[in-house]
């Protein structure tokens, strides 16, 4: 007496992999061999939508089904793809550059404000009790 259904799936596009009560199970096309019971089938494909169905397995059964795939629309693709790894803003070099540019204009703008300044600083009452302070005229 059979104690299991056996199911083939056959999906297009085909390489589609293919999930059973969330567990890895292959690629389509592939056979699987079902306990009898409730089961939950979910195919997967890049560019496509995941595809779910319930199965009833029914011991000593062997049945075919033959799933097509929806293509996701090229815009709702985009919209849900991030960008690619060698996209200028995911390079740390790309950030170190502008953070260190960022340190340089920063310490522009500080030494432009002191050096314009006119009226004595807390540093121009330090310097003037230490005999190494180096002035800027």
């Amino acid at each position: 007496m059979a104690v299991s259904m056996i199911l083939t799936v056959e999906s297009v596009p085909t390489a589609a992999q293919v999930f059973v009560d969330e567990k890895f199970s292959g690629e389509t096309p592939v056979d699987l061999d079902l306990v009898e019971g409730r089961h939950v089938l979910r195919l997967k494909k890049s560019l496509y939508r995941e595809l779910e169905r319930d199965v009833d397995a029914v011991a000593g059964e062997t049945v075919t089904w033959k799933l097509e795939l929806e293509a996701i629309p090229e815009a709702e693709r985009l919209a849900m793809e991030p960008l690619p790894p060698d996209a200028w803003s995911q390079q740390p070099t790309t950030w170190i550059l502008i953070g260190g540019a960022a340190a340089v204009v920063a310490a522009g703008v500080v030494l432009a404000v002191v050096l314009s300044s006119d009226s004595p600083s807390a540093a121009s009452g330090f310097c003037a009790k230490v005999d190494d302070c180096v002035r800027v005229p």
